[in-house]
């Protein structure tokens, strides 16, 4: 394909599959397509994402606050209560997305096919109604696309 017509083309798939903000992800289309845009330059924190035992745990009620650097995956990790959990995305500078995996789906770098919910707007992002049953897990993924001081809470 031409590169006059593949960058629009990619440019529409992308704005046609990430239009609607929050989302719930029955299918991966979105984070398939985010990834093969330019996921691949993201650096993924720890690198193996939620499969590496150095990956970051936050509970209920808990907050985890980072210097987030541009075009870089930061995974996490939560245990469910059996709760319903609002998800939240803040930051005092920069921009960041939050995308949620499935149920004990372990997400990495170059795997995003598991993500169930996830949030894209421009600012906080927050996705409410995720309900974990009691000791399963879900790996969290922010992508940062502009550094800055990123807070992750989840209530």
């Amino acid at each position: 394909m031409n590169p006059k017509t593949l960058i629009p083309s990619l440019f529409l798939m992308l704005t046609v599959a990430c239009s609607n903000g929050d989302t719930d992800s029955t299918d991966d289309t979105a984070a398939s397509l985010l990834y093969s845009a330019y996921g691949a330059s993201f650096t993924p924190v720890p690198t193996g994402g939620c499969a590496d035992s150095a990956v970051s745990s936050i509970v209920t009620g808990g907050t985890a606050t980072f210097s987030g650097a541009s075009y870089y995956y930061y995974f996490y990790s939560f245990t469910g209560n059996g709760a319903t959990n609002t998800f939240n995305v803040s930051f005092t500078s920069g921009e960041a997305d939050l995308w949620i995996g499935a149920e004990n789906a372990v997400l990495i770098p170059t795997d995003f096919s598991q993500v169930e919910f996830r949030s894209e707007n421009i600012g906080t992002e927050s996705y409410s109604g995720v309900t974990t049953v009691n000791g399963s897990t879900r790996c969290l993924v922010i992508p940062v696309t502009d550094a800055g001081t990123i807070t992750l809470s989840v209530q």
